[in-house]
Parts: structure tokens; C-alpha cells; sequence
């Protein structure tokens, strides 16, 4: 199976809303499809692709924003989905390695990924690829968020 790594566009929206439920279920799709308009027109936001026979199965969103204390850019992979039949192909890795180098390619110091704690299969495929267990990530819901 050839896979093909490329930046998404408009007309993947709707896979890739599609695929992104297998990370996290939402009832209602709308405000996803809305957020991930925004994301594809935000020049901070670069999402990555990985298609197979025209199907995407995979994708990665990379951000990449000033950090005036650091005095330069970094980066943050929000997002990593590759489609449960499509694991432990490699693919997950392509994805990350794509990024990296459009992180590189902006000039950042750093790139920064987070996931659950017992998500052991994705922190071994991050500290595969250089990233180290280096300061804890703490998070609040917002009040008018909370579910």
C-alpha cells in the first residue's frame, strides 16, 4: 500500500471530520466543521494529510505561533488520528516526521505534543521521534464548556 503525505485542502473536510471522530466522538459534527475551516484558512496552522487510493487515513495538525519569551516560534501538535485499520503501518510516523520539518522549516525552537497518560502507544511513538517527557501539561474546561 503507497501512502502519500500532503497538506489538506477544502475538499478533505469532510473526511477529516469523519476520521477525527475515532479520537474524540461528537454527536453534532457542525461546530467541528466549522473549526476545521478555520484551521485550514489560519496561516499558524498547517494540517498534514496521509492518503491511500484517494482515502485519507491519517492526519496531523501542527501549529506553529511566536513565543515572545522565547524569542522565536514553537510549535504544538494539536492533533494525530491515523484510521484504526491503518495502524502500525508506519503511517503515524510519516505524519510526525512531515511536521517536523514544516516546524523546522518555520524556524521553531521547540515543538511541544501532549496526550493522556495511559495513551502508552502514542507516547512511544512520540519519544520514538525525539520527544522527551519534559514539563506537565495542566488543563481547566471552561465553565461554559463543561459537559
Amino acid at each position: 500500500m503507497s501512502v502519500r503525505i500532503r497538506e489538506a485542502v477544502q475538499r478533505d473536510s469532510k473526511q477529516l471530520v469523519k476520521l477525527s471522530d475515532e479520537l474524540i466522538h461528537l454527536e453534532d459534527w457542525s461546530t467541528r466543521e466549522v473549526m476545521l475551516t478555520e484551521s485550514l484558512n489560519d496561516p499558524a496552522s498547517t494540517i498534514f494529510v496521509a492518503e491511500a487510493d484517494e482515502t485519507i487515513v491519517g492526519f496531523i495538525e501542527l501549529r506553529v505561533f511566536p513565543d515572545f519569551v522565547e524569542g522565536s516560534p514553537i510549535a504544538v501538535i494539536l492533533n494525530l488520528v491515523v484510521a484504526k485499520d491503518f495502524r502500525k503501518q508506519g503511517i503515524g510516523s510519516q505524519l510526525i516526521q512531515r511536521a517536523g520539518e514544516a516546524a523546522d522549516k518555520r524556524n521553531a525552537t521547540e515543538t511541544h505534543v501532549w496526550t493522556e497518560f495511559d495513551n502508552q502507544q502514542a507516547i512511544h511513538l512520540y519519544t520514538k521521534h525525539g520527544f522527551t517527557d519534559r514539563h506537565l501539561l495542566l488543563e481547566r474546561e471552561s465553565e461554559g464548556q463543561a459537559s
